[in-house]
């Protein structure tokens, strides 16, 4: 209805009219949460204005980039540079970034059914999950406002906001980083099974262990 009223007036003829339309529905669209309805919007605006598709995509992308940007300026970014950060832990703070963008992202990594070992992570992503089954997007937006009372995860979510990341991810990087966090899984199932096989006194115990940590070895390493 908006875009009906911001249409009033605007002679497409005109360079300047067209231009000015351009940039008001181009922010009317960058205010939309769901992807698919900016995609269509976006085509729309294509076909009637006879401008490039792409070059109202890099615009738009341009205003979201600003968006997000003021996000995390309201919140109150911490940025974080802690190079002791294990490969593991960098892992997951990467996944939780892209969750936060894109909600292709959190479709994989719920299919993955991949355990997050670091507790603050879990809540977090855990929360991003619910946010999107809940409301059918992912907006940072709205979400920094809905973790608003959730002390917890509010600091760990402001360092996630300050790290640097591209903005484009394939599933290919996503399922790279899932590896990492489940190889760190498995490394801590076999040192917990390894210190259980020391404790225990009956062989065949021992060697029902002894399995079990053969078959985490080998499954780990067929991964590969």
């Amino acid at each position: 209805f908006k875009l009906n009223i911001l249409k009033k007036g605007v002679n497409f003829q005109s360079t300047d009219d067209l231009s000015n339309y351009i940039n008001q529905v181009l922010n009317e669209i960058a205010k939309e949460n769901d992807e698919i309805k900016r995609e269509i919007m976006l085509k729309n605006l294509a076909k009637e204005t006879n401008v490039w598709y792409n070059t109202l995509e890099k615009k738009l992308n341009e205003l979201l980039t600003t968006k997000n940007l003021k996000i995390k300026e309201e919140f109150k970014v911490v940025t974080s540079n802690d190079k002791r950060l294990s490969k593991y832990e960098k892992a997951m703070q990467a996944i939780i970034y892209y969750m936060l963008n894109n909600r292709e992202v959190i479709t994989l990594v719920l299919n993955s059914h991949v355990y997050f070992p670091f507790e603050k992570y879990r809540i977090l992503a855990r929360e991003i999950a619910y946010f999107y089954e809940q409301n059918g997007y992912i907006s940072m937006a709205d979400f920094a406002t809905y973790i608003e009372e959730k002390a917890e995860i509010k600091e760990e979510f402001s360092k996630i906001l300050g790290l640097k990341f591209s903005n484009e991810v394939d599933n290919q990087v996503i399922l790279d980083y899932l590896k990492v966090i489940r190889d760190y899984n498995v490394a801590l199932e076999i040192k917990r099974l390894e210190k259980l096989i020391m404790n225990e006194v009956d062989p065949n115990e021992q060697a029902k262990i002894s399995n079990q940590i053969m078959k985490l070895r080998i499954g780990s390493e067929s991964n590969d």
